[in-house]
């Protein structure tokens, strides 16, 4: 993938790298724009920190795992109108966004999370509830590989 990109290519990707993963009948992918600015696989550990979502332990539906995942797609959005932000994604939406669906490291049948595409034409997937925990509560790393990880996908949205 280039360092921009148009929203059909990521489409591209994206169903490319889920094929057989879709709730029978179901494939929807919501894009809201039309160019993206694609990161490397190293810049996402470092957008998790810019744009930390606190994990707030069990607060049941109150903030559980929809909530993380709009949280950070909405913090993705400011952290590229920072001045900094602007500089490295050229003022384009970062290419990433939520899904809906089934995940290995989730224990609900349902389960919301984040995805990102990257320039080594990956398909990265986060749990936002991991992210900025402390590793002694959970020692697991929120971005999750291509491996078959997510299955039953309802929605993805960009």
């Amino acid at each position: 993938m280039n360092r921009i990109e148009h929203a059909n290519n990521i489409r591209e990707l994206i169903i490319e790298r889920t094929q057989g993963r879709w709730t029978t009948g179901s494939r929807f992918i919501g894009v809201a724009d039309r160019v993206f600015w694609v990161p490397k696989r190293s810049d996402i550990r470092g957008i998790l920190k810019k744009v930390p979502v606190r994990h707030h332990g069990n607060k049941g539906e109150v903030f559980d795992c929809d909530e993380y995942a709009c949280t950070l797609k909405s913090r993705l959005a400011f952290l590229a109108l920072s001045p900094e932000g602007q500089q490295k994604t050229s003022q384009k939406p970062i290419a990433g966004g939520v899904f809906w669906g089934r995940a290995n490291w989730s224990d609900d049948a349902e389960h919301a999370g984040n995805w990102f595409v990257t320039r080594e034409d990956d398909l990265v997937w986060i749990e936002p509830q991991f992210n900025n925990k402390p590793a002694q509560d959970n020692g697991k790393d929120p971005v999750m590989g291509t491996g078959d990880i997510v299955s039953h996908l309802r929605l993805v949205l960009f």
